[in-house]
């Protein structure tokens, strides 16, 4: 009796986890069951890859899809476009900070920004004074961006700038 005491009184408990455990482990390690749930796993993460961004698809829908670095050497000298992606030309009054950069797209429902500065690789001298632009999209054919700089006094100035669009 005394026996049939202590195995219903808990001893038994523990050992009978280390057996529950011991074929558990064995059923998951050697039957085709394993495989089944590795293959699970890898089904799932596919399916979460359709549902998150990797960063070259971020960066193909939110970074800028339009942007030019413009150098200028500066007063009577043509401003030219030094490199960028969807720019077709910039047109330059060399007398004035007054520019027009044209893109190879409409820019309706976009928006601009432009600041004066020297991009990588600068392209030679040039001018970067510290200036603020003024800016409108639309020009000539709904592909153009007008800029003019003013410098600390309100006078219009050349200078080279960096300029992007987004849509």
């Amino acid at each position: 009796m005394k026996t049939a005491r202590r195995i219903l009184s808990g001893d038994w408990r523990p050992v009978a986890l280390v057996a529950l455990g011991l074929v558990l482990g064995v059923a998951l390690a050697a039957t085709p069951a394993s495989g089944h749930i590795t293959a699970s796993t890898a089904h799932v993460v596919k399916h979460m890859t359709k549902f998150f961004y990797t960063k070259s698809k971020s960066d193909a829908r939110y970074s800028p899809r339009l942007f030019a670095y413009i150098h200028d050497d500066g007063a009577g000298v043509d401003a030219n476009v030094q490199y960028g992606k969807g720019v077709i030309a910039v047109n330059d009054n060399p007398a004035s900070g007054d520019y027009g950069v044209t893109f190879n797209r409409s820019l309706e429902k976009c928006v601009a920004q432009a600041v004066a500065g020297f991009g990588t690789p600068a392209g030679g001298t040039g001018a970067a004074r510290a200036s603020m632009p003024s800016l409108s999209l639309g020009g000539v054919g709904g592909n153009e961006v007008d800029l003019v700089f003013f410098d600390y006094t309100g006078t219009e100035t050349d200078t080279s700038f960096m300029i992007s669009v987004s849509c």
